[in-house]
């Protein structure tokens, strides 16, 4: 890999980073006010969904772009140009 790409992809990964638990938020807050369950079941619920997500993010390291079409192909939600 030469050090332009390299460092285009430590730039984007240190992005990644810094935005993740954003997201991770949104998603949480999300669930919370979605889910039927009591406040302690709601806890779990979110973690083990949050910690099940980030087993996924890694099944798909290797291929960032799989992930989307894993997503569609799996649950028919397509988050393309979303």
């Amino acid at each position: 890999m030469n050090r332009s790409k390299k460092a285009m992809c430590n730039y984007i990964k240190s992005r990644i980073v810094n935005v993740l638990p954003y997201i991770y938020a949104a998603i949480a807050i999300a669930l919370w006010r979605k889910l039927d369950a009591n406040d302690e079941d709601k806890i779990d619920m979110i973690e083990e969904l949050i910690a099940e997500s980030q087993t996924v993010w890694n099944e798909s390291a290797d291929s960032p772009e799989s992930i989307l079409e894993w997503c569609k192909e799996l649950t028919g939600i397509d988050l393309r140009g979303i």
